[in-house]
């Protein structure tokens, strides 16, 4: 009996075998090699879709206010600042040219006072046959619901994830994500002359 009670507290006393140890390090070792891109593509995903979300923003803002406040509003990006700017002009402004920002016409829009930091990287387009290359840029909101025509779009990007945004002279906009295989048939997205844009998928808004 006696013998018995000291086997069992000689076994219980032994602790953990290097191969073991090693067979739990080399478990960690896989569950972090799993885990570690996905966190990081979480991040990337979350850090562009804000970004995303703030430029669509102010320009929903700035579509609607323009027609309410009967006022010209100007969006900014500098991507070399990482910022946008939402400015409106201080008088009643119902021309259709669009004219620079300069701080006599101009005062930052009511509720953004103060330049919107991003992290993402935005590029311009300006005119049809121009890249995404323009890295600070300028795009006009009128009174009567239209916008300037010298912009054509951005395009956002982090790491490894694109977003591109159209925006039409009616003000409207479409949201295009930048995919590494082709598009499902009813996410396809089309140019001007209708042909498919290989590896642009539409975004549901």
């Amino acid at each position: 009996m006696a013998s018995s009670v000291m086997i069992s507290t000689n076994y219980a006393e032994k602790g953990l075998t290097l191969l073991e140890i090693l067979v739990v390090l080399a478990i960690i070792g896989i569950v972090a090699a799993i885990s570690v891109p996905n966190i990081s593509g979480w991040t990337s995903s979350r850090t562009i879709n804000n970004d995303l979300g703030e430029l669509t923003k102010l320009i929903d803002y700035a579509k609607v206010n323009s027609i309410k406040k009967k006022k010209k509003f100007l969006l900014v990006n500098d991507n070399n600042s990482k910022s946008l700017n939402l400015y409106q002009s201080k008088n009643v402004d119902t021309s259709t040219n669009c004219t620079s920002y300069n701080s006599s016409t101009f005062e930052y829009a009511s509720g953004y006072e103060a330049s919107q930091k991003v992290t993402s990287n935005i590029l311009a387009q300006r005119g049809v046959s121009r890249g995404y290359t323009d890295p600070s840029t300028e795009l006009c909101f009128f009174s009567d619901g239209t916008v300037s025509a010298n912009t054509t779009g951005y395009e956002i990007s982090y790491r490894d994830r694109s977003y591109r945004l159209s925006v039409w002279i009616t003000g409207f906009y479409e949201v295009l994500r930048y995919s590494e295989v082709s598009c499902p048939a009813e996410k396809r997205a089309y140019d001007r002359d209708n042909n498919i844009i290989q590896n642009w998928c539409e975004v549901s808004q």
